[in-house]
């Protein structure tokens, strides 16, 4: 179903919806629009080919909420425990602060690329705040010869 309708009642714009299976299993409409009916027609037979697919994720996900969901459905279930560990330290100390604000279907090797030339420029005791912990540590010791 593809028709016309107006947007923001100052240009006339192409829209179309088609039903789809979310992933908990309810019905919904997704949207698409466009300047011509030839591109609105695209992306209403590409909508249709994903639904036909299977459930079709009516949200965009970010970055965070995937590796989350990754690390607790692909990787605690089917690999060791101590790889669990080490991924999930490689989550939260480094990529999610980084790119997990990025919506996945936006994300691009760009950013990998940019993401990867800022973390080799950053000290890490510094951006983990390991330093202050240690200053405060030392600070708080009791001077030698003391004991």
């Amino acid at each position: 179903m593809v028709s016309q309708t107006l947007s923001n009642h100052i240009r006339a714009c192409w829209t179309c919806c088609a039903p789809t299976a979310k992933p908990d299993g309810k019905r919904a409409r997704k949207y698409a629009y466009g300047k011509t009916w030839d591109e609105v027609h695209e992306k209403w037979l590409a909508l249709h080919a994903e639904a036909k697919k299977g459930p079709v994720a009516t949200r965009h996900r970010t970055l965070a909420v995937f590796l989350a969901y990754w690390l607790d459905s692909i990787v605690k279930p089917n690999l060791a425990p101590l790889s669990y560990v080490s991924y999930e330290g490689y989550v939260r100390l480094y990529i999610a602060p980084h790119l997990g604000a990025k919506r996945i279907d936006k994300l691009t090797v760009r950013d990998v690329r940019e993401w990867l030339t800022k973390l080799a420029g950053i000290c890490q005791c510094c951006a983990q705040g390991k330093d202050a912990k240690r200053s405060r540590a030392v600070g708080s010791a009791a001077p030698p010869g003391s004991v």
